[in-house]
């Protein structure tokens, strides 16, 4: 029978379908572990792009939202439960930009430094009324909005079972090769692989989804120290020549991007893999057992010495080494600006995300150029000018809590993804020194996962432990 042109359906099938919608559809929010790897995953393709990628942000914050909203009891177990240090340290961060969007009496505010110029334009409007702390409250108000996506990383990813966290870390590399793909079809052909070719076009370089090279490298690198840290388990030869291919490749786009911290700081996991390498050759006695494992170590080895030789003999990787001959270019000008601008609203700051906003005002005539600075390339003196010393205290209260929870993964036996994640917040933090890795929600949702690995610590035991739980 017909009606209205399409075929009636047999008795029971709508309800087929709402049972195939809930089961299929509705699983990558109703899943916590699959929901974080679409929120990643989300991150990477649209949030690499800091403000320019405005509705892309706004895609994965949305998302956050909504997974927030599904496993709000993971929320509440993490509050109640959840590690004590990490809970204040989230919600300090969550706290910060959200205390300088509070209004403020004349009184108060106008005596804050640097607000002088606020408070002139204000009168010659009618008068200073109330006025939060920052001097640009729509830019701060993004800059909370930032903090949803990785919160929620945190937030979610604490209240899974070690086996699915792995499981998240694998999903991370996934990821890490399909960028690192797509940005080298930008090798071949200028309109490709750049999503934010009209904002700042880098022609044979690869970028992936990222805006800038030295994020993508530094994603690329986390990538590495990822695959590298994956727990032991009981791999096949062709499983173990699948991964050193993935990481040759991956170390290969790092050097591609051409970011000179980047290549620096592929040395992290270089370390990570001589110390995996030589606890498998130390850990057995038996010289039957040792044999092989020594033979295999020594393999993977030179084949990364002559890979990185043919790499950095060739034409692209000249090209990349050459850059370290170009000195830093402007970004020393802008830091020297910077720093006068970090005095100018010592020791409140001017508001999160404000930097863009106040850094002209103390850029220096001679240095000035056509295009604007955008950022001080060092995030550390950025953070400085936007929340001033609170917002120093903040960064260091993290590094101590991420320098402690190392310290435990050492002492733990198999601690290889909780390892590679201290690494991966230790290259941040190395970065932020001439670059600012964490203004973009991609890097910011891949350094939560990171925090998530680092306090969770899965070991070798994983899939056992998962099953326990």
């Amino acid at each position: 029978m017909l009606c209205n042109g399409f075929a009636a359906a047999p008795p029971g099938t709508g309800r087929m379908a709402e049972r195939l919608a809930r089961s299929w559809l509705a699983r990558p929010i109703t899943d916590p572990a699959l929901a974080l790897a679409c929120l990643i995953g989300l991150a990477l393709a649209v949030g690499g792009g800091g403000v320019s990628a405005a509705f892309g942000n706004l895609a994965v914050q949305l998302f956050a939202l909504a997974i927030l909203a599904v496993h709000a009891p993971l929320a509440g177990a993490f509050a109640r439960r959840g590690p004590r240090a990490l809970l204040a340290l989230l919600a300090a961060s969550c706290l910060l930009p959200l205390a300088q969007l509070v209004p403020l009496p004349p009184v108060l505010w106008t005596v804050l430094p640097g607000r002088d110029l606020v408070a002139q334009s204000l009168a010659l409007a009618g008068g200073p009324g109330w006025f939060p702390m920052s001097v640009a409250p729509a830019r701060t108000l993004v800059a909370f909005l930032g903090v949803i996506a990785p919160a929620t990383v945190v937030i979610v990813g604490c209240g899974l079972p070690p086996a699915r966290l792995v499981a998240l870390q694998v999903m991370l590399v996934v990821f890490g090769l399909v960028v690192a793909l797509f940005g080298t079809t930008h090798l071949l052909d200028p309109r490709w692989g750049d999503l934010y070719a009209s904002v700042r076009p880098l022609p044979g370089v690869l970028v992936g989804t990222f805006a800038d090279r030295n994020a993508a490298a530094l994603f690329l690198d986390v990538c590495l120290l990822f695959l590298v840290g994956l727990p032991d388990g009981r791999l096949s030869l062709s499983g173990k020549a699948v991964r050193a291919t993935a990481g040759a490749f991956l170390a290969l786009c790092v050097i591609l991007t051409g970011s000179r911290t980047g290549m620096v700081l592929l040395a992290a996991p270089g370390f990570l893999l001589l110390w995996r390498l030589a606890g498998t050759v130390l850990s057995r006695s038996d010289r039957a057992t040792s044999r092989p494992r020594l033979v295999w170590a020594t393999g993977i080895l030179l084949t990364i010495v002559v890979a990185s030789l043919a790499v950095f003999s060739s034409e692209r990787g000249q090209a990349s080494l050459a850059r370290f001959e170009s000195g830093d270019e402007m970004r020393a000008e802008m830091r020297e600006d910077a720093g006068f601008a970090a005095e100018r609203y010592w020791p409140v700051g001017a508001g999160m995300g404000t930097f863009d906003e106040v850094f002209q005002i103390d850029e220096s005539l001679e240095y000035v150029s056509p295009r604007t600075a955008g950022r001080a390339h060092m995030d550390y003196l950025e953070l400085a000018i936007e929340a001033g010393l609170a917002g120093l205290l903040l960064a260091a209260a993290w590094l101590a809590w991420a320098g402690w929870s190392g310290s435990r993964s050492v002492q733990r036996p198999g601690a290889w993804p909780a390892r590679a994640a201290a690494l991966a917040i230790a290259a941040i933090a190395l970065q932020s020194l001439l670059a600012f890795p964490l203004r973009s929600q991609a890097m910011l949702c891949v350094a939560a996962l990171a925090v998530v690995l680092l306090a969770r610590s899965p070991v070798s035991t994983t899939a056992r432990e998962g099953d326990a739980r």
